[in-house]
């Protein structure tokens, strides 16, 4: 039986597999969203302002003489306005998409939900836990400059836990509590922070008593610049020391263009990171010219690099077989939320370049798929399955990637 190679929100068909993963895979937490079936639309219908159920969500009144404008100017990560009116004239915070909306944080029936969470899974065998958008569970709002800030994370925001919704240092009162249910299991459980923060805010979500670790994107934000590169693993090496974690190394996610493609593009520096990347995928690949072979080369050359670093290696889907981004895709069939809500012309086309399926045959597939490839991949699957009588299938992910990093350089 053919199955798909798991990507980070893969769904298994197969009820057996299906299990197998739910035992063995890291498991994908958002503090942001909802998590269970009553949705942000069945509580407006039913509760009013004010309620219980409300609370669980942040709500406030709208600005102007009907409260009919939103309480701040902020537009959420996948364009559009960030707060959402309801019938009896109340708003609610999402900083993604409206079905998206933001728990409140400050509500401890909230926080005891997910504690409950976080058992349910572990009981069931999960291992750990990647934590979505970590550094936007906690938020003041109550403060007269709201309008000064922008949701997304930028290069120049604030080193010092002083943003309204980004990174706030009370985000770890909420960490050290997971931590307590994590080590309630023998071994103790595990997690990872995806936190877009500043280089000198990463190990406090790596910290012993916080995730335990964080990815390292400041890494996978590098092009082929030598000075940067170096910059970039030196802090993440210091970042670990500091925290008393292991260091992280991660190139591609399913969030940027893929890096085999961005180290084939020109190296040019830019104020913000992959930012010709981004522009070539904007534009269907025709701004800039992109060597395959070059950024082959380089992808190969980089993750020699990185599986030799110390700590842990991160591989995102496509990786092992060295695929580059997607960036003609029809506008009329991009799915990604970010390129629909946001000006095609001047803004992104969004990520699904880096999200499209797994080539399964030669055909069709880029250049640089060799047929050597199928056969890595075919070992690759061989050991991702979960084997029951060991508790941890990830070494078998990383004697995996060993052996895929070994057959590329044949």
């Amino acid at each position: 039986m053919d199955l798909p190679l798991a990507s980070e929100n893969a769904v298994f068909e197969n009820e057996k597999c299906r299990r197998s993963a739910a035992a063995s895979t890291l498991a994908r937490v958002s503090g942001l969203t909802l998590s269970s079936p009553r949705n942000a639309r069945d509580t407006v219908e039913t509760d009013t302002p004010g309620s219980p159920e409300r609370d669980r969500y942040i709500f406030r009144d709208g600005k102007g003489p009907n409260g009919d404008q939103p309480p701040t100017n902020w537009e959420n990560h996948f364009g559009g306005p960030a707060w959402t009116r309801v019938p009896d004239g109340q708003w609610y915070l999402h900083m993604f998409t409206k079905e998206q909306p933001d728990w409140n944080w400050n509500n401890r029936e909230v926080r005891d939900d997910f504690l409950t969470t976080l058992r349910f899974w572990l009981d069931h065998g999960a291992d750990g836990f990647r934590v979505d958008v970590a550094h936007g569970l906690a938020k003041d709002l109550d403060r007269d400059d709201l309008d000064d800030y922008v949701l997304w994370c930028t290069s120049d925001q604030p080193d010092d836990g002083t943003h309204p919704v980004i990174d706030r240092d009370e985000v770890h009162e909420i960490y050290h509590e997971w931590r307590k249910v994590f080590n309630e299991y023998n071994p103790p459980a595990f997690a990872v922070a995806e936190a877009w923060v500043q280089p000198n805010r990463q190990y406090l979500y790596a910290s012993p008593d916080d995730l335990g670790q964080i990815f390292n994107f400041e890494f996978a934000k590098k092009d082929w610049i030598r000075d940067a590169m170096h910059q970039a693993i030196e802090e993440g090496i210091a970042s670990a020391e500091r925290s008393g974690s292991s260091a992280t190394w991660v190139m591609s996610n399913h969030d940027v263009v893929h890096h085999a493609t961005r180290y084939g593009l020109p190296q040019v520096p830019t104020s913000e990171y992959h930012q010709l990347a981004k522009d070539w995928v904007l534009r269907d690949g025709t701004t800039y010219p992109l060597d395959k072979e070059l950024g082959t080369k380089r992808a190969r050359a980089a993750v020699l690099m990185e599986m030799a670093l110390p700590g842990s290696a991160y591989v995102y889907q496509g990786e092992e077989l060295g695929l580059f981004e997607v960036a003609d895709i029809p506008w009329d069939r991009v799915e990604d939320p970010s390129g629909h809500r946001t000006s095609q012309a001047a803004s992104t086309k969004g990520r699904d370049g880096c999200r499209v399926p797994l080539p399964w045959k030669q055909r069709g597939c880029a250049e640089s798929c060799r047929p050597v490839r199928r056969v890595w991949h075919r070992r690759l699957l061989r050991l991702l399955p979960y084997d029951s009588r060991r508790r941890y299938p990830c070494r078998r992910a990383a004697s995996a990637a060993a052996q895929v990093v070994q057959g590329f350089r044949r």
